[in-house]
């Protein structure tokens, strides 16, 4: 049967999928999904008009009612002969629409802002674990006082045994200080050493930006939603909480059932240079995550959802076989991946542009060092407000000595 000369295709106003070159004008477009349809129709030599769905939604998704809603529904309604938007292979729409082949594979993930570099005093703490100080600290007062303690003890047994002396008051039988001189010869080693490394650390440590903590999976991502410490971001119209709460793992049924009900809309143009927010994650496409937002968010490497991506064409549509060769001769000869490309180049090239490197040797500034120079000032007021006391608490016991 021969192709079809013309067709109606849905399209969706969403970046980077289709990109108008005139908002009055949606003939005129590229963008990742754009460039495929346009490559389409040249090799099927076949014209088509562009709709963009009227009520309001863009992918859609299935209503309270059971309709579909945007390019979904325009597709199942049997408005359009076909859907090229990016659209995932779903079971529930087979009855209604004919499928094409998979051509790219989607993986859902979270993004959210950098984490913020921590405050310059944590310097101080961060050559060490918390285990390490505790150890530390515990070494270096318990354990000398228990010594002080058997040392003391030692020496009361001892002077039991010195009743005798030697005419001159002083007596025959000497404690012995075999206790304390092991004890001090431990701690000038361990002392000497922890010096060291520590000293070899906070160098590394004072060069290099310490950022704080970041959500990374989802098993970490979920009860914070639960619990509402942090919100959700989607794009209008998303159906990853439905995915999500037919999951088999209890976390993502969680993270689907709240964001279901509990999230607000992540319109990609408006934070191309702006930050989520604090206590933000968007839940989408990892590709689009990439292609938006470079190096400057953080993007998990946890997938919540792999969706298959495939052309949504009108139901008993003739040239199936014919429509997933030329199809999948696109994918495989690279084409996609180069109109993604051609996508991401440009907004990769604003991103470093607005971006500021460190220079590759880095000077020791007074606010690097100024966590070290807190303690150190400290200190020196801690010794003063000490020899204070000492003098007053002098004068005191002198004072009382010359009125008894």
């Amino acid at each position: 049967m021969e192709f079809p000369k013309h067709l109606k295709v849905a399209a969706v106003k969403v970046w980077p999928y289709y990109i108008y070159n005139d908002p009055k004008n949606i003939s005129d477009f590229s963008g990742i999904e754009g460039e495929l349809l346009k490559l389409l129709a040249e090799k099927l030599k076949f014209q088509y008009t562009l709709l963009l769905p009227t009520d309001g939604q863009q992918f859609g998704f299935k209503d309270a009612s059971g309709n579909w809603t945007g390019v979904k529904g325009m597709a199942t309604r049997g408005e359009v002969d076909m859907t090229v938007a990016h659209l995932h292979i779903s079971e529930d729409v087979f009855q209604l629409a004919e499928m094409s082949a998979p051509y790219y594979d989607d993986h859902k993930t979270f993004a959210s802002d950098l984490p913020r570099p921590l405050p310059k005093y944590t310097v101080l703490v961060r050559p060490f674990a918390v285990y390490v100080w505790i150890a530390i600290i515990i070494c270096f007062t318990l354990i000398p006082l228990i010594f002080h303690f058997l040392t003391l003890c030692t020496q009361r047994g001892y002077k039991n045994l010195s009743e005798e002396d030697d005419g001159v008051g002083r007596s025959k039988h000497k404690a012995p200080n075999t206790a304390k001189g092991i004890l001090d010869g431990f701690f000038l080693v361990s002392d000497t050493l922890l010096r060291f490394i520590y000293t070899s650390v906070i160098l590394s440590v004072l060069t290099v930006e310490h950022k704080g903590d970041v959500i990374r999976t989802s098993e970490r991502l979920a009860p914070l939603l639960d619990s509402r410490k942090y919100k959700c971001m989607l794009l209008k119209g998303n159906v990853i909480p439905n995915i999500l709460m037919r999951s088999n793992l209890k976390h993502l049924r969680t993270i689907g059932s709240v964001i279901k009900s509990y999230h607000d809309t992540y319109i990609p143009k408006e934070y191309q240079m702006k930050p989520f927010g604090e206590k933000r994650v968007v839940i989408g496409s990892k590709l689009l995550f990439k292609i938006m937002h470079g190096s400057t968010k953080f993007i998990s490497d946890d997938s919540l959802d792999v969706a298959s991506k495939g052309i949504y064409l009108k139901k008993g549509f003739c040239c199936m076989d014919r429509f997933n060769t030329v199809l999948l001769r696109i994918v495989s000869a690279g084409l996609y991946e180069k109109f993604i490309n051609d996508v991401a180049f440009p907004q990769q090239v604003r991103i470093s542009f607005s971006l500021t490197y460190p220079e590759a040797v880095t000077k020791l500034d007074l606010n690097a060092l100024s966590g070290i120079f807190f303690i150190l000032i400290m200190g020196y007021v801690s010794s003063i407000l000490l020899l204070f006391l000492e003098i007053a608490h002098n004068r005191w016991r002198k004072k009382t000595k010359k009125f008894k």
